[in-house]
C-alpha cells in the first residue's frame, strides 16, 4: 500500500512538473522573462502605459480603487492617492522592470512591476492602496 502511494504521488509530480505552465497559450508578451521598460502614463493605481506597447499594462494580483468617471460618477476613496504614488514612482523613472504573467480579458498584459529590487504591486498592497486578489 506505502508502495503505492509513493509511485502515485512520483507519478503526479513528474506530470506536473512537464506539464505547460497556466496561460501557456497566450503569446503576446505574457510569459516572457524581465525587462526594463519606460513607463509613459499611469491611468489609475492598477493600470499604466508602457512605452513602445500597443496595450495598457494591469497590474497582477492587485486591484487598486476606481477613479471617477466623470460627474456623478466619484471614485472610490483613495484612487487618487493610489495613482498619483504609482505615478510619482515609475513615470520617467530608468530603473523599472516588467515581467507580465498573464493576459486579462480584454487581452493586455498582465505584469509585475519592480524598481530595483523593489516588487510595485506588492508595495501597493502593504501601504493600503491596493487589494490583494487571492484568486
Amino acid at each position: 500500500m506505502a508502495i503505492r502511494i509513493v509511485l502515485s504521488v512520483a507519478v503526479s509530480l513528474a506530470a506536473w512538473s512537464t506539464a505547460a505552465p497556466a496561460g501557456a497559450a497566450v503569446q503576446s508578451k505574457a510569459q516572457r522573462p524581465p525587462e526594463h521598460v519606460v513607463i509613459d502614463r499611469v491611468l489609475d493605481g492598477d493600470t499604466v502605459a508602457v512605452r513602445g506597447w500597443d496595450q495598457h499594462v494591469r497590474l497582477a494580483s492587485i486591484d487598486a480603487p476606481e477613479l471617477g468617471h466623470g460627474y456623478g460618477k466619484p471614485g472610490q476613496p483613495y484612487s487618487v492617492m493610489a495613482r498619483n504614488w504609482l505615478e510619482k514612482l515609475l513615470v520617467g523613472n530608468s530603473d523599472v522592470s516588467i515581467r507580465c504573467v498573464d493576459e486579462d480579458q480584454y487581452r493586455r498584459p498582465v505584469c509585475d512591476l519592480y524598481v530595483q529590487s523593489s516588487h510595485v504591486n506588492r508595495e501597493l498592497v502593504e501601504l493600503g492602496l491596493a487589494w490583494a486578489n487571492t484568486a
